[in-house]
């Protein structure tokens, strides 16, 4: 054996030290590692006085045939104490079947296989293993024991640094690079303190990395523990664990590994993971993924190491600590019936889970004893008010049944009221009626039994009030006639009786001085809104009168006659004397107003003229507009066109297109872009070019000519629209000559018999209703053919006042 690991060493060290088996072969070195110079001869004798079998090699660690060299050494030690207190066997077997546990035990006990233990646990047999030390582990050991040894702890999977001493472990000499373990398994390795240069091993690197302790301290828990831990009841932990973090559906055995990887991954970075020898491969570690397999594999302890402690902080806290995967917390639940006696109270003991659609959100079944409701709801719950909440109604109950049917047997089904009667929504009472009426429509349903009801209270109105007119019963109940008017109104002319002659001028004198004396501090506008249409016809037709009747209060101040109009004006046109028309209309618009409608002509004479731009002739403009050029020119002589253009458009734009010879003297020149210059061409030429093409197309309409002319086109309607226009009116009065015919006339026969094919079909217009829906063919009527449009006209409906 290459070596023994072991922690019980007081005994077990003295007695091989002392056992001299070549003492005069046996040369002990500075670093305390045995060499054999006599060759193989002497491996093979010492081998087969160890370990009864010359052959063997020697694995660091994996030991075989210990039966043998227990009972030949007389350590005092039974097998099994050797295979559990000084081997790896407990930390690779603990999440391992009985059966495979057995067949390691034999394996490392009597040999019997020819595969190596490390077969069993799919691991990679060919790779040599390395020994670990630590200097201050092994200073310990020499203070305690006289001698150092190696710990079996320092050699487990991913144990970077001492779980004792937080220091990295040593695998060879700092300062020459020498391995503690030959490439061969043919020789046996004493713990040294010195290399064979002579070089001191007690070489002590500090660890930071609490990761890597936390590993190493897990570590050693897992190999020195007595707990017994089964692989089945680590599964189990693991599947509530995922469930409980959104990894596993409820009732699927999927782990959803492109949710887990990253987490795990932001646990524990990829850094980390390849440092303790963990390898990835894609987006997965399979290690990883073949603990949640079903069927049973050989898993890697340290695998399970890190899934522990990824769900549960440590081993320790993973293994004790009590889960349950309870979504939507802990029992009972409330009843959500309305109707139920337990409403609201928490009666419900059990909840059943059942997979959804949204993959690893789990979905709740609750069903009340008491009434039978049976609702669901999609978890996990975020707070306490969301088990007073549901998504589906699966079963209504009893109870809920009785009052539903109830509330459908009476004449009107009001939608709203259901649902705030029973308590569920409008889409699952809407499901609800067609299960039982089919397809069907509620609004017309509920139309035909409102109208009886609403016909059945006007005819209880006229009956109780022989002769009522339809105004009378608007006062008495307006929204009764209004809905009527809206929904009924054919039987509302059949059965109740219009008041159908004019009003005349006494009647509207009388009912306006009645609101007069019932409303004595009303103002003009109260006035006006109490009976709008009265008040409008008496201020139209009989204004004298109304302004007569109307108290001082609500009289307005007398207005100005035409002279201190006109006075009022001047002053203004004094005061502001550079003010143009529309700023003097702003100043006093009412006045303005007025003086435009009654004395336009006196007005017209003394307001100021229009302002039409410059009052200077074209060469002062002109020679105005070049020295503004010139001056931005001798100011900023490294400008470019566009930048010139961009300081003053206006000028640039209008010396451009009156201007152009001598503009494009002035303008710097053109500057090169990929080695051309774009032409510039002068407003002649622009018309030249257009009129050619003009010429060439004589029939052409503007869309033609603007895709013939492209960009010049463009450039004449922006720069020189009025030369443009005059090609083209023609082709326009074409165009809209024969739009008009397409417009033109229809018989006064026609329309006539157009008015009344829709009088009949829609008999429920009204006159503004016909006039908004028909507007053209209402005026037109109106216009020209009036005394046979009012007789077929539908009858005006009466507001607040009589007819």
């Amino acid at each position: 054996m290459r070596v023994l690991q072991h922690d019980n060493i007081q005994d077990w060290v003295i007695k091989v030290y002392k056992m001299r088996l070549y003492p005069d072969e046996l040369v002990y070195s500075f670093c305390s590692r045995i060499h054999f110079y006599s060759g193989n001869q002497i491996v093979r004798k010492t081998t087969n006085r160890l370990f009864g079998n010359a052959e063997k090699t020697i694995h660091i660690l994996w030991p075989t045939r210990l039966d043998y060299f227990s009972n030949n050494c007389q350590l005092g030690l039974s097998t099994s104490e050797l295979v559990t207190k000084h081997t790896l066997f407990p930390y690779y077997t603990k999440f391992l079947s009985k059966e495979k546990s057995n067949k390691i035990f034999e394996a490392i006990v009597y040999g019997i296989s020819r595969s190596n233990p490390s077969a069993y646990l799919g691991l990679n047999q060919n790779n040599v293993s390395r020994l670990h030390l630590c200097p201050l582990c092994a200073k310990e050991d020499i203070s305690n024991f006289g001698e150092p040894y190696w710990h079996r702890s320092h050699h487990l999977p991913g144990s970077k640094v001492c779980y004792k001493h937080n220091v990295y472990l040593l695998t060879e000499c700092p300062l020459c690079n020498e391995s503690f373990a030959n490439t061969s398994n043919k020789e046996l390795n004493i713990t040294p303190m010195f290399c064979n240069n002579g070089h001191s091993l007690e070489f002590v690197i500090e660890n930071d990395n609490m990761d890597l302790l936390l590993i190493a301290q897990e570590n050693n828990f897992l190999l020195t523990s007595d707990r017994n831990i089964s692989r089945q009841f680590v599964f189990n932990k693991f599947i509530e664990y995922a469930k409980v973090k959104e990894y596993q559906n409820v009732q699927s055995t999927i782990i959803l590994y492109d949710k887990l990887f990253p987490d795990f991954i932001k646990r524990f970075p990829k850094p980390f993971l390849d440092l303790i020898g963990i390898t990835i491969t894609g987006d997965q570690i399979k290690g990883i993924n073949r603990i949640f397999w079903r069927r049973e594999k050989p898993i890697h302890t340290l695998y399970v190491l890190l899934l522990m402690i990824f769900f549960g902080g440590t081993s320790e806290d993973f293994l004790s600590q009590e889960i349950r995967y309870t979504p939507f917390g802990e029992g009972p639940w409330p009843c959500l019936n309305k109707l139920c006696p337990e409403f609201s109270k928490k009666v419900i003991e059990t909840v059943e889970l059942k997979n959804t659609r949204h993959f690893a959100k789990p979905r709740g079944l609750f069903k009340c004893a008491e009434c039978g409701f049976f609702y669901s709801r999609l978890g996990s719950d975020d707070n306490h008010r969301d088990i007073y909440q549901y998504d589906l109604i699966l079963e209504t109950g009893e109870v809920w049944d009785s009052k539903f049917e109830e509330l459908i047997s009476n004449d009107i089904v009001f939608l709203n009221e259901m649902v705030e009667e029973l308590g569920v929504g409008r889409v699952f009472l809407r499901l609800k009626l067609k299960e039982i009426f089919g397809k069907f429509n509620l609004t017309q349903m509920r139309m035909g039994t409102i109208k009886q009801l609403r016909r059945n209270r006007i005819i209880e109105i006229v009956r109780s009030n022989p002769g009522i007119t339809l105004t009378k019963i608007t006062k008495i109940d307006p929204k009764l006639i209004k809905w009527m008017q809206a929904y009924d109104v054919d039987w509302l002319r059949e059965n109740v009786r219009y008041t159908r002659m004019k009003i005349s001028l006494e009647d509207r004198r009388n009912d306006f001085l009645e609101i007069l004396q019932r409303y004595p501090n009303a103002t003009k506008k109260e006035l006006k809104q109490i009976n709008p249409r009265n008040y409008v016809w008496l201020n139209t037709h009989d204004k004298n009168w109304t302004v007569e009747q109307l108290p001082q209060r609500v009289i307005r101040k007398s207005e100005k006659n035409l002279e201190e109009r006109r006075e009022q004006f001047l002053r203004l046109l004094s005061k502001h004397s550079d003010a143009s028309r529309s700023e003097l209309r702003k100043l006093e618009s009412s006045n303005y107003k007025w003086l435009m409608l009654n004395d336009n002509e006196w007005l017209s004479i003394r307001q100021p003229p229009i302002k039409t731009g410059s009052n200077k002739n074209k060469s002062n403009t002109l020679e105005h507009r070049r020295k503004e050029f010139l001056r931005l020119r001798k100011e900023y002589p490294d400008l470019s066109r566009g930048d010139f253009q961009r300081q003053n458009s206006s000028n640039y734009s209008w010396l451009r297109t009156y201007d152009s010879d001598w503009f494009e003297q002035q303008l710097p020149p053109l500057k090169e872009r990929n080695g051309m210059i774009k032409p510039r061409f002068t407003l002649e030429e622009r018309r030249n070019q257009f009129l050619g093409i003009h010429q060439r197309n004589p029939a052409a309409t503007p869309k033609e000519l603007r895709k013939l002319c492209e960009s010049n086109y463009t450039w004449l309607h922006t720069h020189d629209f009025l030369w443009l226009k005059k090609y083209q009116p023609g082709i326009r009065k074409n165009i809209n000559t024969q739009r008009r015919k397409r417009i033109l006339n229809k018989t006064l026969e026609e329309r006539r018999d157009e008015f009344i094919t829709i009088r009949n079909e829609s008999p429920h217009l009204s006159r503004t209703g016909l006039k908004n829906t028909y507007q053209s063919l209402y005026v037109w009527l109106m216009t020209n053919d009036i005394d046979w449009f009012l007789n077929h006209l539908p009858p005006i409906v009466s507001g607040n006042h009589k007819l």
